[in-house]
């Protein structure tokens, strides 16, 4: 949770209003939510996760998930990070075979750690 930094830039009040329907559907279902931050290639630099809001605020049960820029991309090149990329905001094949381990005991720990609703 710390490494998450909230730039609080206006969201479209239709994006919260889905979000808040989201969250509420979840909740009916007894779902749990998980908010994974995918990085872009500007962010690439970046010490901690930057995010437009503090979704738990609008979505009270979202757990938050990603790894810092610096973490993730530390002792890669510009060309090697450029590589992992398929344009400035998505990750291609390579970027999903470096992502995807990096992520995943993240994910299993956090599945065990919440439980069930």
């Amino acid at each position: 949770k710390g490494d998450f930094e909230f730039t609080r830039e206006t969201v479209p009040r239709w994006q919260i209003h889905f979000a808040e329907k989201f969250a509420a559907l979840a909740r009916e279902n007894h779902a749990r939510l998980v908010m994974l931050h995918i990085p872009v290639l500007v962010e690439t630099q970046l010490p901690g996760i930057r995010e437009r809001r503090g979704w738990p605020e609008i979505m009270p049960d979202v757990t938050m998930l990603g790894i810092p820029p610096t973490k993730m991309f530390g002792g890669l090149t510009d060309k090697e990070i450029h590589k992992l990329f398929s344009n400035t905001t998505h990750l291609n094949k390579n970027g999903m075979d470096y992502f995807t381990p990096l992520i995943t005991p993240a994910v299993l720990q956090l599945n065990e750690t919440i439980g069930k609703p």
